[in-house]
């Protein structure tokens, strides 16, 4: 009789030990979910600040006060890719060496963009407003040769109010311009 009451004992004890367990791995994933839902909130808190950090209107043409030159071929191929942001008075202007048909894509493009392709003499051939992040499709293009693009952060276009046709002044947007920044 002796026996079987240890044998008992030893199964309550293993009932008791799963429950502990059990209770053990529930604390850690309550505890994991409310360290990495804290993380999100004091990463989105950073976000908002350097927004309003960024969301400041240069009196700068435009409205911008850093134009970053894409010139090498290297740079242009990376040009605004592993972006987490675009300060709206921030843009990337594209430059070529001679006019032609050009195509850009948004992989690797964290944000949305407004994509301006201009022509030789300033004249805005074509806008696309609001581009999709992180997409190899659909590619957007120039409808004729162009010797400038201009990306900025979505929403340019019409804060600007350019309309396909306007002429965009390239030397005010150099006089504000700053070597290519690398990134990741």
């Amino acid at each position: 009789m002796a026996k079987f009451e240890l044998k008992q004992n030893t199964l309550i004890s293993n009932k008791n030990w799963l429950w502990v367990l059990a209770g053990l791995l529930i604390s850690a994933a309550v505890f994991t979910t409310f360290i990495i839902f804290r993380a999100n909130e004091v990463t989105n808190q950073a976000k908002k600040q350097v927004a309003l950090e960024c969301d400041q209107y240069s009196d700068n043409y435009l409205g911008l006060d850093v134009v970053e030159l894409a010139v090498t071929l290297k740079e242009q191929e990376k040009g605004l890719m592993f972006r987490d942001e675009l300060c709206l008075d921030q843009s990337m202007l594209f430059v070529y060496s001679q006019s032609q048909y050009l195509s850009f894509w948004m992989k690797n493009t964290y944000v949305s963009l407004d994509i301006i392709f201009i022509d030789d003499q300033g004249v805005i051939d074509s806008i696309y407003e609001d581009t999709i992040p992180k997409r190899l499709l659909p590619s957007y293009n120039s409808t004729k040769p162009v010797k400038y693009v201009l990306e900025a952060s979505a929403g340019f276009s019409e804060r600007n109010n350019l309309k396909v046709g306007d002429k965009i002044e390239i030397d005010k947007l150099l006089e504000v311009s700053v070597e290519y920044v690398h990134s990741k």
